[in-house]
């Protein structure tokens, strides 16, 4: 099962942070993923804000999660991100806007990624930023509103009266207000949910001449509400992607003020017309929530690394170099490698580590319960084993699979040819037109391992995972291609000491 830590800033209630909760959320309903909240500090006083417990997330508070842990930062806290701690983890950047990361990010720090992030972004505002300055492709990840606002009334009577957040650009909203002194403004503050929906039913009119750093929320939960909503020109609300509402409603800020004013008082006196020209607007926020499901399986696909490689581990530092090296070589870099240390009393963890791979350290004396606790562990699409004494052929053995993978379309598993011996050829087929046993030479479809797990006995262990395999009637393909070297006989190998 994956793991997904979404690093969430604490105590704080906002629209960025309940996105990070409908992320967990969302990620949560695949039956192959556990996403947690996560605080990256050691503090078992923190909980979740009552606002947020609605979506049922489980909560982490802990600097260090489990290793082979996907973890996803809030773009103010890609300094976190940047950490050592986290060196050897898959992250995440979420955008949830450009300005905050600038707000946050100490100035020596700004424009520093680690390397091989994933990028997404909550608006296009942002994923044009990460394009044009970092020279990446973002996903996009949008969010929604919580089901109080797409639920709400926008038919009910409205007053004469507009809306505005103090907290942004209220020198221009002032200067509004100061042309039209027989309208009645209210600020929009230290207000519950319900108290805001109940002000936003009643109102025509909702306005913010602020600067948008992302796809903002009050201007859709106003729209829901039935008012009119005009913007300023700055930051999101500056493309049709984000706010996506007629051109007429989008002011410059150093525009003449009047012009705004104009329009207010058009639109409070020609109320029931101007709002059936956010009609659109409301449809578009009606099907974020389905957007945004399919939005998080595409982020899975992406995340879930093609290949995940388990090599079960034995005081091998003085070999392992040479299946680790077949592995970094290879010309096809999405894999996860994980070496699990059974009774390692060397360095080679450190060894493993260095290499980029997750390591598991295990007490079981023999390669089947050693491979179980990689199949834990792994997330990947297809599962791959390599002994620590074995290697790979050459560096194109994961390109070449993954090809083969894509051509075929429905492979369960995967049967190719392998070396030992020197130059002794095997096809995937044996002499009886059986497959052998190994498991080294066959790639499997993760989901479809199931229960299907490896014996403890001391050698083939591999035969009770074949058997319970072969038993699921999946689809198997054979391809007569080398591409592994068996290091049969190896001076102390299992292979020997069967003699």
């Amino acid at each position: 099962m994956m793991k997904i830590y979404v690093a969430c800033p604490a105590g704080c209630v906002t629209g960025g942070i309940e996105l990070l909760h409908q992320l967990a959320h969302e990620l949560n309903q695949h039956s192959d993923v556990k996403a947690y909240i996560w605080y990256p500090y050691d503090d078992p006083t923190i909980t979740i804000p009552e606002a947020y417990k609605k979506y049922g997330n489980e909560l982490r508070a802990m600097k260090r999660p489990d290793m082979n842990a996907v973890l996803i930062f809030p773009e103010v806290w890609v300094t976190y991100a940047n950490k050592e701690l986290y060196k050897n983890y898959k992250k995440v950047i979420y955008w949830e806007s450009v300005d905050n990361y600038f707000l946050n990010t100490p100035q020596d720090q700004t424009m520093k990624f680690p390397d091989g992030v994933i990028h997404m972004a909550q608006s296009w505002y942002a994923m044009d930023f990460v394009k044009q300055k970092i020279g990446v492709e973002a996903l996009y990840l949008t969010d929604y509103l919580n089901e109080d606002f797409l639920s709400a009334n926008p038919n009910k009577p409205k007053k004469r009266q507009v809306l505005y957040n103090p907290k942004k650009g209220l020198e221009y909203t002032e200067k509004v207000m100061k042309l039209l002194p027989d309208v009645t403004f209210v600020p929009i503050q230290n207000m519950t949910t319900v108290q805001i929906i109940s002000l936003m039913e009643e109102s025509m009119i909702y306005i913010d001449l602020g600067h948008h750093p992302g796809k903002d929320r009050i201007p859709r939960e106003a729209a829901m509400c039935g008012c009119c909503v005009l913007t300023s020109l700055n930051g999101s609300a500056a493309n049709d992607m984000d706010v996506p509402i007629q051109k007429k409603y989008k002011y410059s800020r150093y525009e003449d003020e009047q012009e705004i004013a104009d329009e207010i008082v058009y639109i409070l006196d020609n109320y029931n017309k101007c709002k059936k020209d956010f009609d659109a607007y409301r449809r578009v926020i009606m099907k974020e929530p389905e957007l945004f499901k399919k939005e998080v399986s595409t982020l899975l696909q992406i995340i879930i690394p093609r290949f995940s490689i388990i090599i079960p581990a034995h005081n091998s530092s003085t070999y392992i170099h040479k299946a680790l090296n077949s592995i970094k070589n290879q010309s096809f870099k999405d894999y996860e490698l994980i070496v699990v240390c059974d009774n390692c009393f060397d360095n080679t963890e450190q060894i493993a580590k260095e290499y980029g791979a997750k390591t598991k350290r295990v007490q079981f004396g023999c390669d089947g319960p050693t491979r179980n606790k990689g199949i834990e562990m792994a997330i990947g699409e297809y599962v791959l084993f390599m002994d620590d004494d074995d290697w790979w052929l050459h560096e194109f053995v994961l390109e070449q699979l993954d090809k083969k993978l894509e051509e075929l379309g429905d492979a369960d598993i995967l049967c190719f040819s392998f070396i030992f011996k020197g130059l002794c050829y095997a096809s995937p087929l044996g002499n009886g037109g059986n497959h052998y046993n190994a498991c080294w030479c066959k790639c499997y479809k993760r989901d479809k391992i199931g229960d299907a797990r490896f014996s403890d006995v001391k050698a083939w262990s591999d035969v009770d995972f074949y058997q319970a395999i072969m038993n699921k009637g999946l689809k198997i393909y054979d391809w007569d291609m080398p591409m592994y070297y068996y290091n049969f006989m190896r001076k102390g190998s299992q292979s020997e000491q069967m003699l």
